[in-house]
């Protein structure tokens, strides 16, 4: 008798459950902004006196010395803490056997990540020629890209906003009705001490 009763209401809270996680799965993929856009300026060795195997490495390793966050936070009005700035702002892309190298600026602004990519690579070329590793130029600047769109979703994902500013509450309200559903067959199992 017990199993019946918990196999009936063990249905009932995994439905109740199953939907809980369905609306939240909805909230969350609603409204959702814009991917950051980037910029890209690559960097090419002209002269490089070392393997290029090596590259990636030392690059990454200039990239990362201090200069070029430095560089891009004055630029970005010096708001920005240094160790925010790579690689949340600017990024190094280094691929294996290659003697190009990919600066990337990130910004929601298409403008602007442009203008980071660029202020990056500037200075990211003045550390990379100064440290020895050979003779390396700036073979395309950044250029602004189309700004990303968001995706709206499709017409059956529409939630009304006031079910949104509920949802935290009906989630927490509906897992705890589960539980009760499952724990109430227990009850008469369990010893009445408090009826004494």
């Amino acid at each position: 008798m017990l199993r019946q009763e918990l196999r009936h209401r063990r249905l009932l809270a995994l439905v109740l459950l199953a939907a809980a996680v369905a609306v939240a799965a909805l909230a969350l993929t609603r409204d959702r902004p814009a991917t950051d856009a980037e910029g890209e300026a690559l960097v090419i060795g002209r002269q490089v006196a070392m393997p290029s195997a090596a590259l990636p490495g030392t690059a990454q390793a200039v990239f990362d010395d201090g200069a070029v966050a430095h560089a891009v936070s004055q630029r970005l009005g010096g708001g920005i803490a240094l160790k925010y700035v790579v690689p949340s702002h600017v990024s190094l892309v280094a691929a294996r056997d290659s003697i190009t190298l990919r600066v990337v600026g990130h910004d929601p602004d298409p403008k602007k990540a442009a203008d980071i990519a660029n202020t990056a690579a500037a200075a990211f070329l003045t550390e990379l020629n100064r440290a020895g590793v050979g003779s390396f130029v700036l073979l395309s600047p950044a250029v602004p890209a189309p700004a990303p769109q968001a995706t709206p979703p499709p017409a059956w994902v529409t939630v009304p906003t006031d079910v949104l500013a509920r949802l935290p509450v009906t989630i927490t309200v509906v897992l705890a009705l589960s539980v009760l559903l499952l724990l109430r067959p227990l009850r008469r199992y369990l010893p009445q001490t408090w009826d004494t």
